[in-house]
């Protein structure tokens, strides 16, 4: 069986290095002034093991600078504790997404687990984070992309520390949860607010520790939807599996909708609604009463973690069948309706900063072309614009044979649809990635400019655009 054209990209990250100035290809919009910040897996390999998933592989954080037309970038390993204590040992101390933890004891009873920080970054004023679902904070100097080391704000934040961070605009915090699951699992909300102290909002306590990704927030709301994909923890905390195969998806317990009233945090809206998948949100808002969201949903998670594993195993899978979807939650009735905007699959939804926590006409998410969603699987190879209001949608191009990676909207104007689309891409044919930039407006005509590094990066995750002079980002969730 022939290696996919795609594969090449999940490889380790092979050069680690800070800022340096970038090839160009046609020309960077003089105006796109600000640097966007990438996080996703960057080491693949270890002595006698690879990542069997995705989410599992050591983290890598990537920014790529733009001003004046120029462009430079850097991309570095993230150094957590865990990771430093491996490469020191040349050998795995940890756990992995298919490996037994070696170090029971340690790992599970005692709390020394890895933290990949892996899957995003937060921009909290001048400081930049690599976040990721199961460890602390991360933090990264802006400057050399060199690691800092681990922040836990003064013991506030444990470990589980989500990796989607959420900006309320009218309020000017960052909000983010993090899962403490032991004998009891509880749930953590916690407020950053410029000038104050971080703090708790509230916490709550859930049936059983779940798999639980991403969350937003509304003028008024923190809004959960928690997955019926449930930890097992007995094999987990005695070392008889691995953490990949210590999840069970039991959708007859279906899903939960949680609401956290911002202005009064201990009073929450809690129902049960039919078992759902939703990884990601693109926005939500307040309307009459209503939380009205916008986001991919599925029913079938066992599908997606198939998916995700068959990408580090450079395999074919049947693509993810998840696809954007209208939310109206109604917290007095306690209902949840779910309509479907479109029939294709797509995930990793972002929209325009200035519409998050109001309508939003468009939506820009990654897909899957036809040729993937017929049987040969692999990474989502294109980028669609959704009109949310006509129902329409079409695809954004950013050149034949790339795979572009999450699409970050950088708007011109307050005008709908009046922006620039960014996306990370891979280039199969030259093993490199870059920073592909399009005209929103004009889907059809390709990228504009493209800043080329000489290597690949492995795919990151998510973007985070700080434009020069901003106190808040566009972030993903």
């Amino acid at each position: 069986m022939s290696r996919p054209t795609w594969a090449g990209a999940f490889e380790d990250l092979p050069r680690e290095h800070g800022f340096e100035p970038l090839e160009m290809e046609g020309a960077i919009p003089a105006e796109l002034r600000g640097t966007l910040w990438m996080n996703g897996a960057g080491r693949w390999q270890w002595p006698g093991h690879r990542s069997q998933m995705w989410l599992d592989a050591d983290g890598a954080v990537t920014a790529i600078r733009l001003g004046g037309g120029a462009a430079e970038g850097g991309s570095r390993l993230v150094r957590t504790r865990s990771i430093r204590r491996e490469e020191e040992a040349g050998r795995m101390l940890y756990g992995r997404y298919g490996r037994r933890s070696p170090r029971v004891l340690r790992e599970m009873w005692l709390g020394d687990r890895r933290n990949t920080g892996n899957t995003s970054v937060w921009a909290l004023g001048d400081r930049r984070f690599a976040l990721c679902p199961e460890g602390v904070p991360v933090e990264i100097d802006p400057e050399t992309l060199e690691t800092i080391g681990e922040h836990d704000f003064g013991g506030l934040v444990p470990a589980g520390f989500s990796a989607h961070a959420s900006h309320g605009w009218s309020r000017g915090v960052d909000y983010n949860f993090a899962m403490r699951a032991g004998p009891r699992t509880w749930i953590d909300l916690f407020a950053f607010a410029p000038g104050e102290a971080p703090r708790v909002l509230t916490s709550f306590q859930l049936e059983a520790p779940c798999f639980m990704h991403d969350f937003t927030v509304t003028e008024r709301w923190a809004v959960f939807v928690m997955q019926p994909l449930l930890i097992k923890p007995l094999p987990l905390l005695f070392g008889l599996a691995p953490f990949g195969r210590c999840f069970r998806w039991e959708p007859a317990r279906g899903s939960e909708v949680i609401l956290v009233d911002l202005d009064a945090p201990h009073d929450l809206v809690r129902f049960e609604v039919p078992a759902m998948t939703l990884l990601h949100w693109a926005n939500a808002w307040d309307e009459d009463g209503r939380v009205v969201g916008l986001a991919p949903v599925g029913r079938d998670m066992p599908g997606t973690w198939a998916w995700l594993e068959s990408l580090a195993a450079h395999e074919a899978a049947p693509v993810p069948d998840v696809r954007m979807s209208r939310l109206e939650i109604d917290p007095a009735r306690r209902t949840l309706k779910v309509e479907p905007l479109t029939d294709e699959p797509g995930e990793q939804p972002r929209v325009d900063p200035f519409d998050e926590q109001r309508p939003s006409r468009f939506v820009y998410h990654t897909a899957f072309s036809p040729e993937a969603r017929a049987g040969a699987g692999g990474p989502t190879d294109r980028i669609v614009q959704l009109d949310v209001e006509r129902g329409t949608s079409v695809d954004v191009r950013f050149g034949d044979g790339v795979y572009p990676g999450e699409p970050v909207y950088v708007p011109r104007s307050r005008e709908a649809g009046d922006g620039w689309l960014l996306s990370f891409v891979y280039d199969p044919r030259a093993d490199r990635s870059g920073l592909a930039v399009a005209d929103a407006q004009r889907p059809d005509d390709g990228p504009v400019g493209t800043a080329w590094l000489d290597h690949r990066v492995p795919p990151p995750f998510h973007g985070t655009w700080v434009g020069v002079g901003d106190r808040a980002a566009s972030t993903p969730g």
